[in-house]
């Protein structure tokens, strides 16, 4: 039985147990429907195979045995689905990536932040909280990229407050607003994340900076119908609320970008920045954890290649600068 993908290896067969995220089916052209399978094994390592006969029908995700026939071909190892069973036995979760903090204590830290806040941010970062607090405490960041992993949401939480707090005393920010859009800074991410670190369908549907927002008006308006509650509804200012939401919806803003609002103030800038911090150097961190040590010292090529790889992704087509210089024509 293989262990995971780094034992398939030319002419060997076997089983191997992996997670299933997702499977595609396709028509291909003599009429006959294949599938494309996404399976991900113990070591994280993700693989696509296809199979062209006894098509799976099953609820993902879903842990499988894969019976697995490495015959080598003129083109190299293609791994080919011989059988497959569903293993009921195993719990999904053993494939999923492991969470770098404890989520106990980070639910600590969290209420330590929020007993520093005013009372008004104080009450409405409750009141957001309140009802999701497993998801916020274990759910991923994303499904790949930065964070991906068990409370990775709440790591890059605790990170992002650090650093605002920091920031705070620098620049002299209003430190409850600040505080609070970090607290709250990734409450989108938590609603849009399946349990499997897949991304549920509010994600295409809504995206997570306005599932955030919506739950901010909600929230406010339940606690504001709530008799019990009227004595903490009127400790809720109104401008928090409006600042808080320009926080939540501009997180990801790009400049010239007119699909989502721009920070409106500094908090939200700052905030903004740090984001894009400290996912940069988890994406770094990832690539440097994968580099051989010899490579990561001396003339710091290893730090240049994590850079790249990690820090500079592709970006969206920008338009085109205005030179303010007209085309001759003739």
């Amino acid at each position: 039985m293989f262990n995971g993908f780094r034992d398939l290896v030319p002419g060997a067969s076997g089983e191997i147990t992996v997670l299933v995220k997702n499977i595609s089916t396709m028509k291909m052209k003599n009429g006959d429907r294949c599938q494309k399978i996404s399976v991900r094994d113990v070591d994280g390592m993700e693989m696509t195979f296809m199979k062209f006969d006894g098509l799976m029908n099953i609820e993902l995700p879903a842990v499988m045995t894969l019976d697995i026939d490495c015959t080598p071909k003129d083109s190299g190892i293609l791994p080919k689905i011989t059988g497959f069973n569903l293993a009921e036995n195993v719990d999904a979760s053993y494939f999923k990536p492991h969470a770098k903090i404890d989520p106990e204590k980070g639910w600590k830290m969290v209420n330590y932040y929020i007993k520093q806040l005013d009372d008004s941010t104080k009450v409405i970062v409750k009141e957001m909280l309140t009802g999701i607090t497993k998801e916020y405490t274990t759910r991923a960041f994303g499904e790949s990229g930065p964070f991906a992993r068990k409370s990775g949401a709440l790591e890059a939480t605790l990170k992002l407050a650090r650093m605002a707090e920091k920031a705070t005393d620098i620049y002299g920010f209003n430190k409850s607003i600040l505080m609070a859009g970090a607290l709250l800074y990734y409450v989108g991410n938590v609603l849009t994340m399946n349990t499997d670190y897949s991304a549920s369908k509010y994600q295409t549907l809504c995206g997570s900076n306005a599932l955030a927002y919506q739950r901010l008006m909600y929230k406010m308006s339940l606690l504001r119908n709530n008799e019990e509650k009227k004595e903490s509804a009127k400790l809720v200012k109104d401008e928090d609320i409006d600042l808080l939401a320009n926080i939540l919806l501009s997180k990801n803003s790009r400049y010239n970008d007119e699909a989502s609002p721009a920070p409106a103030i500094p908090e939200a800038l700052c905030l903004l920045h740090l984001n894009r911090l400290i996912c940069d150097l988890d994406r770094m961190d990832d690539v440097l954890n994968a580099t051989e040590s010899g490579n990561v010292s001396g003339e710091y090529r290893g730090y240049r290649r994590a850079y790249k790889s990690g820090c500079m992704e592709k970006e969206e087509d920008e338009p085109v600068q205005d030179t303010g210089k007209e085309e001759q024509n003739g």
